[in-house]
């Protein structure tokens, strides 16, 4: 029942493309900036260099996995958490310094870093199942478009800030304030109960403009 303009100016969408957009200030900089962190606080090049492999692992393992949770504790609720957990990895960050435990937060930011492009899709599809199909993948489209200015300048902009403060520990607290704006503004998404009375409140309407039309055409 909607087309695709009429879908980008719903809720449900604009919440999403509003999470995305905002947390992809924050998603990839862990992944840009891991392997100099390591470095700085005393890893070789081989074991940096490992920490960013592990992440890259960690992050198709945690795409299958958590798509496999999600079936069955919802979509929705699964990115929440997955990004929650993200939020405190990234929150840990410039806390722990040994070889071991920067390679196994590397494990869980890049297994709970799998939900952030796999999820999304899935929760657009569960609200707007009645859009036409090719409505459908555009919206899909442009929810993946409308994250890659963050995806771009979030790590340029750690990278400016480490130049200027010489730590990693100002660009931490930045990323982690941007996935807890991004979080903030995914949890004001509408119940899917809520959105269905909606759509069936919408499809109501347009049978009794059908009848009214019908009705009047009927008399002339």
């Amino acid at each position: 029942i909607f087309t695709f303009r009429e879908a980008l100016r719903t809720r449900p969408l604009l919440t999403v493309i509003g999470f995305k957009s905002t947390f992809a200030f924050a998603y990839l900089n862990f992944f840009v900036h891991i392997v100099a962190y390591a470095e700085g606080v005393g890893l070789t090049k081989d074991e940096a260099a490992l920490s960013l492999s592990l992440i890259g692992g960690a992050s198709v393992l945690g795409r299958v996995v958590i798509g496999i949770v999600a079936d069955r504790a919802g979509t929705l609720r699964t990115l929440i958490c997955s990004m929650i957990v993200l939020t405190a990895c990234v929150g840990l960050w410039t806390f722990i310094t040994s070889k071991i435990s920067i390679l196994i937060l590397c494990c869980f930011y890049g297994f709970f870093a799998g939900g952030f492009p796999s999820l999304p899709p899935s929760i657009i599809a569960e609200y707007y199942s009645d859009v036409a199909s090719k409505s459908l993948f555009q919206v899909i489209g442009v929810n993946f478009f409308l994250e890659t200015p963050g995806a771009i300048l979030g790590p340029t902009l750690i990278g400016l800030v480490y130049d200027e403060t010489g730590s990693y520990e100002a660009g931490s607290y930045i990323t982690a304030g941007f996935m807890i704006l991004g979080l903030v503004i995914l949890s004001t998404i509408p119940t899917t109960e809520s959105w269905e009375m909606m759509i069936q409140s919408k499809m109501n309407e347009e049978e009794e403009v059908d009848v009214n039309v019908n009705t009047s055409n009927s008399k002339l």
